[in-house]
């Protein structure tokens, strides 16, 4: 899965790469399955008018449940927002 993110604003969005979580669903609520935080943190810079792509394909595959939870971490006009998307196989 390849997730394109559009900046459409006038500020530089920043997408804190290494801090992006995986969650499945266990007993009807999510549970966190596995998140890439470590030692060095990786972000991408989207500029105003910009799109990116934050390529999702390999670590999806390696996770077997139908059904993920993916949450993006991001700053935006100094401030830590995130934004989760479900996942369907």
């Amino acid at each position: 899965m390849k997730l394109f993110i559009k900046n459409n604003t006038e500020d530089i969005i920043t997408v804190l790469d290494s801090e992006t979580e995986f969650l499945t669903k266990k007993n009807n609520e999510w549970e966190l399955i596995d998140e890439t935080h470590g030692l060095t943190m990786f972000t991408t810079n989207i500029l105003n008018g910009e799109e990116n792509e934050l390529d999702l394909t390999n670590r999806l595959s390696q996770i077997k449940e139908k059904e993920i939870k993916v949450t993006i971490h991001y700053e935006y006009g100094n401030k830590s927002k995130e934004k989760s998307i479900i996942y369907t196989r």
